[in-house]
């Protein structure tokens, strides 16, 4: 029997009352493939031929971009890259982040059970996002009411209409400059409360390259929600 004949493992057909084909790439290398409800499985896997070029070359794309949290034993992630952590007893409480050499030391086996990993990682967000939040609001002029650290399922960050922001503290494991767009994105919330098109022209004002900080948002969440 040819098995090319048949769906691949990784694809997941869902059948919707839809009159059009939708092929969407997961993080996970999953490739969903929404059709009618009357679609064969001969027509579906004569449309998978059709975008066998397409669908392949996004899996690679995604497969490279899994590779940053395949992570050994002794790695974290954080600010988009790898550092190799080190316990060290004899600094007791304090921890060493070497953003050069990409390697972290601690008195703390921040890796002990992810009780510590995610302690770690909450109380770096804390000082790392308020620090930044303060200064870029004072650079461009905003004000905000109080600022929180959580830990959203789905949102990166939020702003409520009594000025309140709030950050995941998640952001710490993107890279920089996804963060300082964050921050851009809520400060800007505090003066227009929508996603207008004076909102976005007020972002890119602010933050040119937030087109670049979104997409790696899109492309990455999965996998970062996942650490």
């Amino acid at each position: 029997m040819n098995t090319e004949h048949h769906i691949p493992g990784n694809y997941r057909v869902l059948r919707k009352a839809t009159r059009s084909v939708r092929i969407k790439i997961r993080n996970d290398l999953t490739v969903d493939i929404t059709v009618p409800f009357n679609f064969s499985e001969k027509h579906i896997l004569e449309i998978i031929a059709k975008k066998k070029k397409w669908i392949d070359r996004h899996l690679e794309i995604f497969s490279k971009r899994k590779k940053i949290f395949a992570l050994k034993e002794n790695e974290l992630v954080l600010f988009g890259e790898l550092f190799e952590f080190a316990h060290r007893p004899e600094l007791r409480r304090k921890t060493i982040i070497d953003r050069e050499s990409r390697r972290i030391e601690s008195g703390n086996d921040i890796l002990a059970d992810a009780k510590s990993k995610y302690g770690f990682y909450k109380k770096l967000a804390s000082e790392y996002i308020s620090k930044k939040a303060e200064a870029a609001a004072k650079e461009h002029g905003f004000s905000f009411n109080r600022l929180f650290i959580r830990s959203q399922k789905t949102k990166w960050g939020t702003c409520s209409s009594a000025k309140n922001i709030s950050f995941n503290w998640r952001l710490v494991i993107c890279p920089e400059y996804v963060c300082d767009y964050l921050i851009i994105h809520e400060l800007v919330h505090t003066e227009i409360m929508n996603h207008s098109k004076k909102y976005w022209e007020r972002v890119g004002l602010l933050f040119p390259e937030y087109k670049k900080a979104k997409k790696w948002l899109d492309d990455n969440s999965y996998a970062v929600h996942r650490i």
